[in-house]
This record gives structure tokens, sequence and C-alpha cells, in this order.
């Protein structure tokens, strides 16, 4: 007797090879997480009903399904973890196909760095069991479709692929670390500024590596229930934290575990267990901090934090203990992005007050984070006119003290314990999750991708020790052609000012054209949109209004952010250029005289500056602030008085014109307010910018120059034989340092994908 399953496994691998005709099918016959080898073939000539073979294989898994489970535009199905992490690893294409037996269609899907940037969307896919996978619907395996799968095979590039799990980052972090230490061991043999200077970039490059996230507040605001939601882990009991007394630290680790660091240096390592936390950062079993604990370090699996994210739960900013606020205060101030959660469910009884102390927290820390997310929670207790009025509220007392740029564009409104329904008007933690992930990762805080950078500017750094040590080495007719190209050199270093004006002027002309042409874009198609509207339909009423602009508006500085990047980097090129181009005859004499290969430095690619978040600079301003008061009833702007005054007076048609030129105009005046602002803002940070590349690149050429000055005063006074050794040591050190860099950078680029 045959087994249905058996005779439904055949007749889909029956199919399958059908489909693919004419390739080849090599089976496996056992289950290794692999079905079938396909090789591609293609014809000697359009006539020719013979086939060669393309030496170009692919991998498939073929599944099948009695009935498939659609969402959307895709099909569902779901996968063990493991399997899509070793097909993800495999040196050739690697393809899902799953058939409907139903319908004897055959769906697929490719294994490849697309699909896992789609599920790196959810911060711990790569902890679970299975994994839903989206299969679009219009990936049907069919003879129409074999011409593209051979062109994605032929163009498929080996290049060796690594996921990061946990403990990689944190490991490569401290190899990083290493790495600055052995370095600066060696120039500890010399005297170089430029060494000097090199070290104190490399420190503070590899400190800003990981990307803080402090979860901050007043107390008892529900800090603990956000943290669990954004991880998607339950650290901690709920209501735990709300008693926290030290800072608490969530990074990612293997093995999961507690290290708490006491401010006398000890370190005690504990199980992952949340009673062990409270009793080392609970108030209630560590009261005033008596324990002398410095921080409580959770280490979870995590695949967000597990790029080079940190999350901390620091004490409330209210509490009354002078030596906790103080450590709250600077945890806090140390982040790069605040999260600052307030308990709003007061104001259903008429007892919310937005404190000064808050007002405080909002002007200081929103002025040095990168963001600062405002976040009202638990106003799922609130009724619809009380949120409203609090939204409103809100609003003013930002407006009224200014803070409006301290926050970010949109202010959370939410509930870290329940769902909004349909009926609710208030922000979900989807939302905000979304919108805190997305921040980090397009603004390139990728704590693997900065590792990989810093390990490019310690090479940079191994080749400019070279060449100074190297300056040493050459005899006494060289000196003067070496000390002449080091003038000409330093009397070409304000030029850079001149090529940083220049390109600095083009990006304001550039950026303005691009404003000017987005506002003029966002009326017109305002006024089209509100233009077709049939008149038996009701103009959309202020929120939607203003839903539209924040969402127009919040394009427009996402756009002219991707042009201002993009500008900035062909700045730094520039410079790196003309550095180059000044440098160039200097180090190949030098290197020639030493008979060595001229080596490339490029003094300004080690400077990056922070980045900007524009949208937190322009904050509410921007957004909810000068579009809130958008067709506000107080301005006159009411669509229900206008509609009152409109009907005594004109048609149906003309009141909907009457109508749609005082939105018009009234988005139009708002708009006329915002735009002035944006610009400044985008000047005066460029200005400053380029103001830091250059003095960046002065710095560096100088200490360059004088160190190689300083070995030049050494020319005329014979290398002795402990100069000679010291040299020979430290060469040969700085190259193993090379080649161990250069291996570390090459893992690191294994898992990011880039290569430079």
């Amino acid at each position: 007797m045959v087994i249905s399953s058996h005779l439904k496994e055949a007749k889909s691998k029956r199919d399958f090879e059908a489909l693919v005709e004419p390739w080849t099918t090599s089976w496996n016959f056992k289950d290794y997480g692999i079905d079938v080898f396909v090789g591609t073939t293609t014809r000697h000539t359009l006539k020719d009903e013979h086939y060669r073979n393309d030496n170009k294989y692919f991998a498939v898994q073929l599944k099948s399904t009695e009935r498939i489970k659609i969402q959307g535009d895709s099909i569902v199905f779901k996968i063990e973890t493991k399997k899509i992490i070793e097909w993800f690893r495999t040196n050739i294409p690697v393809m899902l196909v799953l058939e409907d037996l139903e319908t004897d269609i055959f769906y697929y899907i490719w294994i490849n760095d697309s699909l896992i940037s789609d599920l790196d969307k959810e911060p711990n896919w790569i902890n679970q069991s299975t994994k839903s996978l989206y299969i679009p619907k219009s990936n049907i395996l069919s003879k129409n479709t074999l011409n593209s799968i051979r062109d994605y095979v032929n163009n498929f590039k080996n290049s060796p692929k690594k996921l990061i799990e946990p403990d990689t980052y944190f490991r490569i972090r401290e190899l990083c670390q290493d790495k600055i230490e052995c370095l600066d061991s060696i120039a500890s043999r010399f005297d170089f500024q430029t060494n000097k200077i090199s070290s104190e970039t490399l420190h503070s490059n590899i400190e800003n590596s990981i990307y803080r996230i402090a979860i901050s507040g007043p107390s008892r605001a529900g800090k603990s229930s956000l943290i669990n939601r954004l991880l998607n882990k339950n650290l901690s009991p709920v209501g735990f934290f709300q008693t926290t007394g030290v800072p608490i630290q969530i990074i990612s680790s293997k093995k999961e575990h507690v290290s708490v660091y006491f401010l006398d240096g000890k370190i005690e390592e504990y199980p992952l267990d949340a009673k062990i936390i409270e009793q080392f950062a609970s108030q209630d079993f560590n009261q005033d901090n008596n324990k002398k604990v410095k921080t409580v370090a959770i280490k979870a699996k995590n695949r967000q934090l597990e790029r080079g994210i940190s999350i901390f739960d620091i004490p409330g900013l209210d509490d009354p203990n002078d030596s906790i606020y103080d450590y709250a205060y600077q945890a806090a101030s140390k982040a790069n992005v605040i999260l600052y959660l307030i308990d709003a469910s007061s104001a259903e009884t008429g007892g919310f007050i937005f404190r000064r102390d808050i007002k405080e927290h909002i002007d200081i820390l929103g002025a040095e984070a990168d963001k600062f997310f405002l976040i009202f929670n638990k106003v799922d207790v609130l009724s619809d006119s009380t949120l409203s009025e609090l939204k409103k509220r809100i609003q003013i007392d930002l407006n009224r003290h200014q803070l409006e740029n301290r926050v970010s564009s949109k202010i959370f409104f939410t509930s870290t314990t329940s769902k909004p329904q349909k009926n609710q008007n208030y922000d979900s933690i989807q939302s905000l999750e979304k919108d805190l992930w997305s921040f980090i990762l397009n603004n390139n805080k990728n704590g693997l991708t900065n590792l990989s950078g810093l390990c490019r500017e310690i090479q940079y750094s191994i080749s400019n020790f070279e060449e100074i040590l190297k300056s040493r080495l050459v005899d006494d007719e060289a000196r003067g052609k070496i000390d002449s190209m080091i003038k000409d050199i330093q009397q070409k270093v304000p030029s850079l000012h001149n090529t940083l004006f220049i390109q600095k002027e083009n990006l304001f002309n550039q950026l303005t054209i691009q404003i000017d042409n987005a506002k003029s874009s966002l009326l017109k198609n305002l006024d089209s949109e509100l233009q077709s509207i049939p008149l038996t339909t009701s103009l959309p009423d202020e929120n939607i209004i203003r839903d539209y602009l924040r969402t127009r508006v919040n394009n427009l500085i996402e756009n002219c952010n991707h042009t201002h990047q993009y500008q900035l980097e062909a700045m730094k090129n520039t410079i790196n250029e003309q550095i180059e181009s000044n440098f160039k005859q200097l180090r190949e004499y030098i290197y020639h005289y030493n008979q060595q290969q001229v080596v490339d430095i490029s003094e300004i690619e080690g400077f990056n500056k922070p980045s900007f978040d524009y949208t937190s600079l322009f904050g509410t301003s921007v957004f909810a602030g000068l579009v809130s008061s958008l067709l506000n009833p107080l301005g006159g702007l009411a669509i229900g008085v206008i509609s009152l005054i409109g009907n005594l007076i004109f048609g149906a048609e003309d009141r909907r014109i009457n109508q749609i030129k005082k939105i018009n105009k009234e988005v139009e005046n708002r708009i006329d307010k915002i735009i002035p602002k944006i610009k400044s803002v985008y000047y005066s940070t460029i200005d400053q910018q380029v103001a830091d590349i250059y003095n960046y690149a002065q710095r560096k050429i100088n200490a360059y120059t004088l160190d190689l000055e300083n070995q030049m005063k050494e020319f005329g006074n014979q290398v002795s034989e402990a100069e000679k050794d010291l040299y020979q040591r430290t060469f040969i050190d700085l190259k193993g340092l090379a080649t161990d860099t250069i291996n570390l950078k090459k893992e690191i680029d294994e898992y990011t994908g880039f290569s430079a």
C-alpha cells in the first residue's frame, strides 16, 4: 500500500520537473534541508533543439500544501527558522518552492539578503523556532519565469554571508578595543601628535559605536511594560521597574544572565531572574542604593540589540534622593535616543499637570539627544473628549514654552498594556516601535557598520604612523626635498576652505530648490485632492488634513535628509581627493626611498560627524505644532462654521469652491511659516558640519606635517643601533596589527554585507 503523502510528494516532484524542463534536476533522497539541485541550460541557437549546460546551479526546497494561507498579496507559509539560516548561508542560490495542491500552482521565493532584511524588521525572529515567510502571489513558477530565474542564478554572487547572532557585536567590539589598545601601546614608544589625535578619535568612535536608548521620565509611567514590548520579551514582571533605584542596561548576549556592577569596581554574575534584579535595582530591596550598585546589566537574546544597541531603564527623574537622581540624569544625558514616558491617566479626573520639572527635562535632554520621543502612557483609560483635550493642551504648552523643537515630529499617546480598538483614537505600541527602529536603522546607527569603519580608521592610523617613522630613515640629501614638499602642502591648506565653501553654497541652493518645489507640489496636490471630492461628500475634517500635511512634510524632510547626507559625503570625498593630491608626491617619495609600496591614506575619511535627525530638530513646530492649529475652530476656519455662513449666501458648488479656497489659503499660510524654519535648521547645521570637517582636516594635516618636521630635525644625527632596533620592532608590530585589523574588518563585512 502506498501512503497518500508519498503519492503527493511524487506528484509534486514530477510536476516540478515538468515546469523546469529542459533544466537538469538532481534529487536528494534524504532530508538534508535541500530537496533538489537544478542546473540551468541554454539552447545553442534559437532553432536548435539541443541544449548546453550553463554550469550554473541553484538549490530548491520543495513544499506542498492542500490549502494555502493568503494574507493580502502574499502566500503565508511557516518554515523552521534554523532552515532559513542554513539556506541563507549556502554558497549557491536557494529557492523555496510551495505547491498549492488544490490548483497545482507553484509559488517561489529566494532565500537572500532581501528576505533577511524583511525578517530583521521583527527584532527577535532568529530566536523563534519557526518563522512565517510571505511569498508574493505574483511569484508563480512557470515556463514564462525560467528566463528571469536563469538571470538571477547567472548574476548570483557568492559572497560569504553570516547572520548576526547573539554575542556577535559585543565580541567583535572587544576585538576592536584590543586593536586600539595595541596601537596605543606601540605608539607610546614615540611622541607623535598624529598618533595622539588618532587615539582620541578611535576611542571616541568605539565608545559611540553602541547606540543607547534610554527609557526615562517620572516614576510609575509604565517603563517596564514598554521595554518588554520593544524587546518582545518579558524580562521582568510588569510593575517591577516602577521602583527602579539604579540604571538598568539591557544588551544582547548568547547566554542570558545578569551582571551587577558596583561602584567599587566589583562585578557579580547571576542567572537572569527578576528576583535577582529586584535585590539590586529595586528601591524596596536596595533603598537609596545602600548596596552601592553602579549598574545592573541584563544580557538577553535579541536580534535588534545585537546590532549594537542597548536599552537603559533608568530611575524616575522625579526621585527625591539626590544620588539616585544624579544616576538617572547622567544615564539619560548619555543616551542617543530618549523615550520619555509620562503617566497621563490622571487627566480623566482633571488631575494631570504638565509639571515644570518635566518641561525642564524636555528642554535639556531633548537638546542633547539625537531624538526625543515624548510618550503619554495609559491613555486607554481616557475618554475620547479627554484625550482630545489633552492633545491640544500639550501642544499649547509645548509651543508656549518653546519646546516644540526638542521633541520628535510625532508625540505618542498610547498604552503599553492594551491595543487601541477601532473606535479609540490613540497610538499603538507597534507604531512607536516602527518609528523607533526605523529612525535608528535608517540613520545608520548600526553598530557593526560603525565597527567596520573603525577598523578602516585603525588601518589609516597605522599607515600614517609608518610614514612618519620612515621619514626618519631617509638621508640628508632627501631632507631638503621633503621640507620643500611640506611647505608647499601647508600653503595649500587654506584652499580646502575655499573648496568646502563652494560645495556648501551649492548644497544650500540645492536644498532651497528642493524645499520650494516640494512646497509647490504639496499645495498643488492638496488642491487637486480637495477638488476631486464629490459635492455629496463632506470635505475632510481638520484631523485628516493634519495627517495629510504631516505625512507630506515628513516626506519633504526625509528627502532633504537624503540630499544632505549624500552631499555631505561628497564634500568629504572631495576633501579626501584634495588631501590625497597634496600628499601624493610626498608619500610616494618617502615610500619609494624606503623601497616600500605606496599605501593610500585619506586623512579625512575617519571623520564622521554624528548624523542629525532633522525631524527632531523641527519637532512639532513642523508637524503637530504648526499644523495643529490648522483649520482650528478658534481661527474661524472650522468646516462647520464655513458651511453655516455659506448656506446663507452661496449655492452648493460655490460654497464648496469657497471652502477649498479658504482651506488652501490657510494651509499655504501655515506652510509659509514652516519653510523658513526648515531652511534655517539645515543652513545652520550644514555650516557647523562644514566647519567641523575643515577643522578636523586641518588639525590632522598640521599634526602630520609637524611630526614629519620633527623627524627631519634628526636627519643630521646618525641612527643608532638602539633606534634601528626600536624602528624594526615597531614596523614588525604595526604590520602584524595591520594584518589582524584587515582580517577583523573582513569578518565584520561578512555580517554587514558591506565592503570598503
